[in-house]
């Protein structure tokens, strides 16, 4: 009987570690950053408007017609091609961390259940089968953050084609909305011992008819004040508006790109784009000036 269940507790782990492993890789193999392969409009046939209600403490971020000035943003990536808002998903990262424990605990709990099979015993029935039941919960969850959720949340904005794009799931798919379907939010939350701090969300106003978990997306820059929010959104907007120049914001960046000893001559070409490499310099920064340049 002692190498029955010997057997049995070997296999029951033996087949944890297969779990562990096959669960961690389908949620988080091949987790990077995914080409994008269809960037056309989501027209009205195709989409449906949002239909979640937004939390009190989230606050619209209007644009300004204008700006009186000029901040220089390190917060945001561009070029003339395109601009990239996003951030790391902690969320998705520190949920699907749970997966090898529930994997063990799952198992733990068959082999509860199975011991009811050599001496009856209702409490590790109902207790292993308790176990399954919540463990069996919480990996459903998981696979459902896979297709729902990024770890990589990088939204687009191409200058050209004046299109949003967003992923969804994991990357693996896109979809587009013009930027006056998109709305910008921030919301204070707490840090931990009383400190607050703003954080911002990306809110499209329509999705994809086949997208049946609807989501607002975090981005990585913190504004400190609503003014901050307000000033990158009109740059963000007044960039995505073709019948103006870049921002110049935007230029302290791309000289910084051009001066960092770490990056090779093609690296700075594909980060940048080959034309608007070749116009360089475009920041002054010994004396902390803009460059009279006019980028389109």
């Amino acid at each position: 009987m002692e190498d029955t269940t010997l057997v049995i507790i070997l296999m029951l782990l033996l087949l944890a570690g297969i779990m562990y492993w096959s669960l961690t890789y389908f949620i988080n193999g091949n987790n990077s950053v995914k080409p994008i392969v269809d960037n056309t409009i989501l027209d009205s046939k195709n989409s449906k408007p949002r239909s979640f209600r937004l939390g009190k403490g989230m606050n619209k971020v209007e644009s300004l017609a204008k700006l009186s000035f000029d901040q220089n943003n390190g917060q945001l990536f561009t070029n003339t091609e395109y601009l990239s808002m996003g951030a790391m998903n902690m969320g998705y990262i520190g949920n699907t961390s749970w997966s090898g424990v529930l994997a063990i605990l799952f198992f733990m709990g068959l082999y509860s259940m199975s011991t009811y099979i050599a001496q009856p015993n209702i409490y590790a029935l109902y207790g292993g089968g308790g176990l399954c039941l919540l463990t069996g919960l919480g990996i459903t969850y998981l696979i459902k953050l896979k297709y729902t959720e990024s770890v990589y949340e990088f939204i687009r904005f191409e200058r050209k084609t004046g299109l949003v794009i967003f992923p969804i799931g994991n990357g693996d798919k896109h979809f587009s909305v013009g930027i006056e379907d998109v709305e910008l939010y921030t919301s204070k939350v707490s840090s931990g011992k009383g400190v607050m701090h703003r954080v911002a969300f990306l809110a499209p106003k329509k999705f994809p008819k086949t997208m049946w978990w609807q989501k607002i997306y975090t981005v990585s820059f913190m504004p400190r004040t609503p003014e901050s929010a307000q000033i990158l959104w009109t740059e963000v907007n007044h960039y995505m508006d073709k019948t103006k120049p870049i921002p110049k914001g935007f230029y302290l960046n791309w000289q910084q790109v051009m001066e960092d000893p770490e990056s090779d001559q093609e690296l700075k070409k594909s980060t940048l784009t080959p034309e608007l490499y070749a116009q360089a310099p475009f920041y002054d920064r010994k004396n902390g000036k803009y460059l009279d340049k006019e980028f389109w």
